[in-house]
């Protein structure tokens, strides 16, 4: 009795330690998808993967930036990966942090360093900044061009009646 117990016991550890160092279908593909873009792939070490609930709402304002020709504003969710890999010259370089974008079929729609996506996006929001700016600008300038068309056509009823008098 007490030999099953513990033979029970290994193999429900034997389970969990199989099951916990299983890498999902997400994972595999996020490596193979960031190690395309590697120099070399093959010193590529991952850690750290989490996935993200969904995709930011910036993924949209990127419509047809992704890489292979995919459509990024199909991204559902994201995985982040913590990547260290050899650069040109050999060595390491250092964990970098990657996004990883997913379709809601779990493909790959691309993949980026965080920093580029960080990057993209301070760039849209201040494109964002100066087109409201202008569009401010534009609507100011409009509203003082409807105010002096209304004083040129009282003007030029007031020499019209002046006129006729």
């Amino acid at each position: 009795m007490k030999m099953r117990n513990t033979i029970t016991v290994i193999a429900v550890l034997m389970l969990v330690v199989l099951v916990t160092s299983c890498e999902s279908v997400s994972q595999r593909r996020a490596k193979e998808a960031i190690s395309a873009e590697l120099k070399d792939p093959s010193s590529a070490l991952f850690s750290d993967f989490t996935d993200l609930e969904t995709a930011p709402k910036e993924v949209s304002l990127f419509a047809g930036f992704g890489s292979k020709g995919s459509r990024l504003e199909t991204a559902r969710t994201i995985m982040r990966v913590k990547v260290n890999a050899k650069n040109s010259f050999g060595a390491y370089a250092g964990a970098k942090q990657w996004l990883v974008f997913f379709d809601q079929n779990g493909d790959v729609v691309a993949t980026m360093a965080e920093t580029t996506w960080s990057r993209l996006v301070a760039s849209k929001l201040k494109l964002d900044n100066v087109l409201n700016d202008f569009n401010s600008f534009i609507d100011a300038e409009t509203e003082k061009a409807k105010v002096e068309v209304e004083r040129l056509k009282k003007e030029v009823e007031e020499k019209q009646k002046l006129k006729t008098q």
